[in-house]
């Protein structure tokens, strides 16, 4: 929970229990927004004018970290790499899709990334199993488009443990299950492009999941 929900949270919690009688009563689930925020100035004048602010604002930390992943990817679209793998995104001349995906997060403030170098992020299928150690992979079923992808998460194709595979950024999901992407380092820039995850492969690899941002 992000420190602005706690402070709501909290808010609504002291007025639960405290209420105008001193007694404990039941609040009713609320959705975030203007007709959440009228409910609970109707029945709980006494929360704080902070805390309402909040509610009105109905601020959402992970959707606009995502929002700022797409905005980012987006705009490298037709980077071309230098001589020798080398590239803007890393200090390192090697295969820069992970390289790719990971400065993408950095720059959209994501919390908690892959470690950077050989062996590590800029292998595509370990952000897998960095993904998975961090409770924060989503597999894709075989046979299926499933998974849960949303616009944010790192694709990742391959499996853990292989050098084979890649790794880009999911930017947008189709009502058909099918995905459309940005990824670094496809015949040597950053690409747009659509795939059903079902089929596809690159580099040697199937679609193995999607690891979620935290901000």
């Amino acid at each position: 929970m992000n420190p602005r929900t706690a402070v709501i949270a909290a808010a609504i919690t002291t007025v639960a229990f405290l209420g105008a009688s001193g007694t404990a009563s039941a609040v009713p689930p609320v959705e975030p927004g203007l007709a959440a925020t009228s409910q609970v100035a109707d029945e709980y004048p006494e929360l704080t004018a902070a805390a309402m602010a909040e509610l009105a604002a109905g601020t959402d930390v992970a959707a606009a970290g995502r929002k700022d992943i797409v905005r980012i990817a987006t705009k490298e679209i037709g980077y071309t790499e230098r001589a020798n793998n080398c590239n803007k995104y890393s200090r390192d001349c090697a295969a820069w899709c992970g390289m790719f995906a990971r400065w993408v997060w950095q720059k959209a403030g994501v919390s908690k990334l892959p470690p950077a170098g050989y062996g590590k992020a800029w292998v595509a299928t370990y952000w897998a199993k960095w993904g998975k150690d961090k409770d924060l992979l989503k597999r894709r079923p075989a046979g299926t488009r499933g998974g849960n992808p949303q616009a944010g998460d790192a694709i990742v194709y391959g499996v853990p443990g292989s050098l084979d595979g890649h790794v880009g950024i999911v930017v947008k999901v189709h009502s058909d299950g099918k995905l459309t992407t940005i990824d670094g380092n496809l015949s040597d820039k950053v690409v747009k492009r659509t795939i059903d995850p079902k089929t596809k492969t690159t580099n040697g690899g199937a679609v193995y999941g999607y690891v979620r941002p935290v901000f």
